[in-house]
């Protein structure tokens, strides 16, 4: 599947109306990171197990001695770990490679940094490879770095340069800027240590959004560049490439950024033209400006490429870049996109564009009408979820009424422009003549007018519970309105919990007549409900990689037409609950890749999606078939 690059600032800005109401994101200026480097040294007769021991001594003193205060250092001899205690991340690393075991999607998020560091000996030298993964932002370093040496005693040495190389800063957005520059506070900013040592004036960092459930997605060809090394609060200004027409995050919530290993080398690229037919081709007449301080498009930083291929290294005196390009790719004079590139090694980047009647400006801003409005989606899935646990809780109520209603302040601004934005695109027509497809962003409207309908009623009830914080029946209500909120999610087994909690106290009367029909019908009907039932509510909530989700795609279909059969009026409810949350969560993943992400991700996510759709199609229909007593 081939990732086109239109306005790459669409890939940043899809994130751009993301949750700003969820709560900030700890930038842990005062903590320490926790290092763990994962030591794997080959079998070979040279490699012995005292060198192994002295390697494992002499790292770990190399790595605490350069951190210092800013870090803990654990090595683990990969060897000395049963298999059984061994963490998934490290046997992945360990059967397919530093680079293949580590590219691709996230694999989930920690607090701590792992740094893969392995050793081998082949014709009389010491060959040392490395490469990090970072809990925090969940993103692996860009490159596999190696190294070799004849020397026994630099291996340690070599072997902790490599790592330092790729240690990566962590930082957290703490304010959105002006669309052209961010503030970013870095992890262990506050340890009254100087930071310039590992952040510099013109340092690079990779951009990740951060869910409400922890969930990271890089922002491709999205970047952060130092403005100045960071002060004595531990924090600097960062520019924004592409840069924006919006502030970044109203509330400086959910973005981290992590520092990237940038080099002097040249810059090398190709670029490739391919739409909805056909192949992909080298396009003719492509210009390129490649900028050193910012997007240009001066005579001096023009370039043609031959074959839709360029390497700098055929000019004078200017073959070097130093850790950024920003190129700009024009055909027949018309911009077709502009993206900063950070240069972490002399590999050659592919720039897929699509064709000129694919690439107009306004289906560039459909799309990212259509992504805004799946995050606000997301967003307002994630916010009714924690609302709802902080209502059960009453020393939390208060905090929660003031956030819903911060963001109910917050989705009514932003609402009108997406209804204006709309408007204006409805009124466009493409090259062939034929209006805009706003089917998919008009289903997002819908349920994003929705969601505001019902944080308004979560306003008015959490506001009425705090008011009445002092009455004896506010608890009853709290309680009663909980349970109605777990009822809409699907969740009918926890429901008839609090509906009986309710009852035992008030004995109203419309409950008491209702509760005994629920309780009724949540009743398994045998071995096999019972067993769909289990996995509906406890395997299908949890969201796997999309390989994976194939099967459970499966299993879902099956424990569908068992509840189907039963004539099962909740299990139908939450498998679709799920399954619309699942699918826009999969959507985002899947609009977020990057043109060089591994092709069976594409096509696996491709899948699920199509998958998903029947699904919910076929959930929907046994929900209108089977009504809730």
């Amino acid at each position: 599947m081939l990732r086109h690059l239109a306005k790459p600032q669409a890939a940043l800005l899809l994130a751009l109306c993301l949750c700003a109401e969820a709560r900030a994101l700890d930038a842990e200026l005062t903590t320490p990171y926790k290092v763990q480097v994962v030591l794997r040294v080959a079998p070979n007769r040279l490699l012995t197990p005292i060198f192994k021991a002295q390697l494992r001594r002499d790292l770990q003193q190399g790595l605490q001695g350069a951190l210092g205060a800013m870090g803990e250092v654990e090595v683990i001899d990969l060897a000395e770990v049963k298999p059984e205690k061994q963490e998934a991340l490290w046997k992945e690393v360990a059967a397919k490679g530093l680079q293949t075991g580590l590219d691709g999607p996230s694999k989930g998020t920690s607090p701590v940094k792992t740094h893969f560091v392995s050793v081998d000996y082949a014709d009389g030298q010491y060959e040392i490879q490395a490469r990090q993964y970072d809990g925090l932002t969940g993103l692996a370093s860009p490159t596999v770095r190696r190294e070799r040496t004849p020397d026994r005693q630099f291996v340690a040495r070599t072997a902790a340069l490599l790592v330092d190389r790729d240690f990566g800063l962590v930082g957290t957005v703490t304010d959105g800027g002006d669309g052209q520059t961010v503030r970013v506070a870095f992890k262990g900013g506050g340890l009254k240590l100087p930071l310039d040592r590992w952040v510099k004036k013109g340092d690079v960092f990779a951009l990740v959004q951060v869910g409400g459930d922890g969930r990271t997605i890089r922002l491709p060809w999205s970047l952060l560049q130092a403005d100045a090394a960071p002060g004595e609060d531990g924090s600097c200004v960062c520019k924004v490439w592409p840069p924006q027409k919006r502030p970044l995050n109203a509330a400086g919530a959910g973005f981290r950024c992590l520092k990237l290993g940038t080099v002097q080398v040249p810059v090398r690229l190709r670029v490739i033209e391919g739409g909805k037919k056909g192949p992909p081709r080298v396009p003719e007449n492509v210009v390129l400006y490649i900028g050193r301080q910012g997007f240009s498009k001066n005579e001096k930083d023009q370039r043609v490429p031959e074959n839709g291929f360029y390497s700098s290294e055929k000019e004078k005196g200017e073959a070097l870049y130093d850790g950024l390009a920003f190129v700009t790719v024009t055909v027949g004079g018309q911009v077709r996109t502009q993206v900063p590139l950070a240069l972490v090694d002399d590999r050659t980047f592919t720039l897929p564009i699509r064709p000129a009647e694919e690439s107009s400006v306004f289906l560039t801003q459909c799309s990212l009408w259509e992504k805004s409005l799946l995050n606000e989606q997301l967003t307002l899935a994630e916010l009714f979820r924690a609302l709802n646990e902080d209502l059960g809780k009453s020393d939390r109520r208060v905090a929660a009424s003031e956030r819903a209603r911060k963001a109910l302040d917050g989705l009514n601004l932003r609402l009108p422009h997406y209804v204006e934005e709309r408007e204006e695109l409805a009124k466009v027509k493409t090259a062939s003549g034929k209006p805009l497809d706003l089917a998919k962003g008009d289903r997002r409207l819908e349920d994003v007018k929705k969601g505001r309908t019902e944080l308004t009623e979560w306003v008015g009830t959490l506001d009425k519970i705090v008011k009445e914080a002092n009455a004896g029946d506010a608890e009853v209500r709290a309680t009663f309105e909980q349970a109605h909120n777990l009822e809409t999610a699907g969740d009918y087994g926890r429901a008839i919990e609090l509906y009986e909690k309710v009852l035992a106290k008030t004995k109203e009367p419309k409950l008491a007549e209702r509760l005994p029909k629920l309780k009724a019908a949540w009743e398994p009907q045998g071995d096999a409900h019972r067993k769909a039932r289990e996995y509906i509510y406890g395997t299908w909530p949890k969201l796997e990689a999309p390989a994976a989700m194939k099967e459970r795609l499966k299993e879902a279909q099956d424990a569908l037409a068992v509840c189907r059969k039963a004539k099962d009026p909740f299990g139908p409810r939450k498998l679709l609950a799920v399954a619309l949350l699942h699918s826009n969560q999969l959507s985002q993943q899947s609009e977020a890749l990057t043109p060089d992400a591994n092709e069976q991700d594409a096509k696996d996510l491709e899948e699920v999606l199509g998958s998903l759709a029947k699904l919910i199609e076929d959930a929907k229909t046994a929900v209108g078939q089977t009504p809730v007593p």
